[in-house]
């Protein structure tokens, strides 16, 4: 599944959506709300990220897996083809033209 977080905030924005196109209201194993939910230690988790992508600069691009602990957020790993497809899934953002006006911001 994937949805859309608030960069600024840490909150998810709007539905989970996934590969076959179904939209998550809800989390299917624990029942929690999904738009709404602020990620724990979204402050850090950027500045995490953010000291990760200097490290190999050449690489402008990366997908990082971060996980949360009850302490801090840790980084899991970088992939350099973190399926493109999924950051484009379109029903469930409002215009339904998936994430191109947040990666204009950074272009």
């Amino acid at each position: 599944m994937v949805a859309p977080i608030s960069l600024d905030s840490g909150e998810i924005e709007f539905p989970a959506q996934d590969e076959t196109g179904q939209i998550y209201e809800k989390h299917p194993i624990t029942g929690r709300t999904i738009p709404g939910f602020k990620i724990p230690y979204w402050d850090d988790i950027i500045e995490l990220v953010n000291q990760a992508s200097r490290v190999v600069p050449q690489i402008g691009y990366v997908g990082w897996d971060v996980g949360v602990t009850p302490e801090r957020p840790i980084l899991i790993e970088g992939n350099f083809a973190p399926g493109h497809w999924f950051q484009q899934l379109p029903a469930h953002l409002p215009g339904k033209i998936g994430n191109r006006a947040m990666y204009e911001r950074f272009l």
